[in-house]
């Protein structure tokens, strides 16, 4: 059985800075409307959800499905 592919019809694209401490939102949790993919450039940041926390770091590429309660924070310069 096959099944159907999505076409991408909109990508954004932007380079984030997390200062020592920030954290995205600053209180509570966020959902995003779309699928968030990104790129750890440098440093470490902690991404908690409602199920579980995760540190990721450089060379890691964390991602959020649409809908996903998610916060992030930086334990340092990232």
């Amino acid at each position: 059985m096959r099944r159907a592919a999505h076409a991408v019809t909109q990508v954004q694209v932007c380079l984030c800075r997390f200062e020592w401490g920030m954290r995205c939102p600053p209180l509570g949790m966020r959902i995003s409307a779309a699928h968030e993919l990104g790129d750890v450039l440098s440093g470490r940041l902690r991404i908690d959800t409602t199920e579980a926390c995760y540190d990721v770091q450089h060379c890691d590429m964390p991602t959020t499905s649409p809908a996903k309660e998610h916060s992030t924070r930086a334990p340092e310069d990232s």
